[in-house]
């Protein structure tokens, strides 16, 4: 389990965006996203991120509390202690506030050829 210093996320909004704020949920625990660049407004784009300094369990991108969000894909960047970052892409997802994306993907593994 990989410590994560830092999680860089881009999202991209489709035709049904919401008004914010866009929260991670990191162990259990509500993060806002820092360094917020763009809006979750209908066909915008957001750049943000987050500073966990702490082992991942889990890491949920979190729906809005009431109505729905249609998210046309998402970025994310970790930056792993003692490692090189990585980044994992995910494709088109409505959130609300029952549904939410599980943004934690383990570094995928190292492929070569023999």
């Amino acid at each position: 389990m990989p410590r994560i210093n830092r999680i860089q996320i881009s999202i991209e909004t489709a035709a049904n965006g919401w008004s914010g704020p866009v929260c991670v949920e990191f162990n259990g625990h509500q993060l806002p996203l820092d360094n917020v660049d763009g809006s979750v407004l209908a066909n915008s784009q957001l750049v943000g991120e987050c500073s966990p300094n702490s082992f991942a369990h889990s890491v949920i991108l979190v729906g809005p509390d009431t109505g729905s969000w249609d998210i046309a894909g998402v970025s994310v960047m970790y930056d792993i202690s003692g490692e090189d970052d990585y980044s994992v892409k995910f494709g088109a997802v409505t959130l609300d506030e029952t549904q939410s994306l599980d943004l934690w993907e383990e570094r995928p593994l190292l492929a070569f050829d023999v």
